[in-house]
């Protein structure tokens, strides 16, 4: 399995554990998953993890108020994990889900790496000043267009599966699509904001899954878009994917 690589500062600096809220600590089940997401946030942004406690199901900064947290597991695929967060926890308040997979020998640890690659980039920028540092903000010059109208902040895409040139190629395609300037997704948005949308792309010899999903929501009329791209062939199992965060009107 090969994947894309993002950089981790070199030398973070947060504990090794995070305080536990004594009114309501993890569950046993849910507490690998968690201590793994604080670590590889910490591994980026240490200034977060110095300042997050871990309660029931979730992350959450004390002096700023963003909050990471576990959602539903889904019926029949345990290992599939649906992830929330917010840079202000209120009553009410938009909350940016992505579902991710775990797999291969450490599934808690790779459905961490897989959000902190994708809808975590996104968090990491928006919770940290969109200063660039985690992901790109779209509607720049030099930029891949963002969703109309929206200022728009995108992961880079992850990529994986048998063959390294059959999943560089998928992401080459993928990346070329440019689908977030192509597709309108507005319908799905929260007028509020903000609004996450994933983009996956699986190909196997035999078959095509291409989704566009907004708010955990799939679009139809996006992933037919998607789904008409011309994807590349492939002998084995290849996957790329990206985040991307509707922030707010321009």
């Amino acid at each position: 399995m090969f994947w894309n690589r993002s950089r981790k500062a070199p030398s973070p600096s947060y504990p090794d554990r995070p305080p536990v809220d004594p009114s309501a600590p993890p569950e046993p089940a849910d507490g690998e998953l968690l201590f793994r997401l604080y670590h590889e946030i910490g591994m980026r942004a240490p200034e977060l993890a110095r300042e997050a406690v871990v309660g029931d199901r979730m992350l959450f900064g004390r002096h700023t108020g963003w909050v990471v947290m576990l959602l539903d597991v889904h019926d029949g695929a345990p290992d599939h994990r649906d992830i929330g967060w917010t840079l202000k926890a209120r009553k009410g308040g938009s909350t940016v889900v992505d579902c991710v997979t775990g797999f291969g020998s450490d599934p808690a640890g790779m459905a961490a790496q897989l959000w902190i690659r994708t809808s975590g980039a996104c968090f990491l920028e928006l919770a940290t000043g969109s200063k660039g540092r985690f992901a790109e903000t779209l509607h720049r010059e030099g930029c891949a267009p963002g969703v109309p109208g929206w200022q728009t902040v995108s992961s880079n895409i992850v990529y994986y599966g048998e063959h390294p040139e059959e999943f560089e190629a998928l992401s080459d395609t993928l990346r070329d699509a440019e689908i977030l300037g192509r597709a309108d997704v507005t319908g799905l948005l929260d007028p509020a904001g903000p609004s996450g949308i994933k983009v996956f792309v699986n190909r196997t010899p035999d078959r095509l899954t291409a989704e566009v999903s907004v708010n955990g929501t799939r679009d139809d009329d996006a992933s037919e878009l998607l789904t008409a791209c011309p994807w590349p062939a492939v002998t084995g199992s290849a996957t790329a994917r990206f985040s991307a965060v509707a922030v707010r009107p321009l």
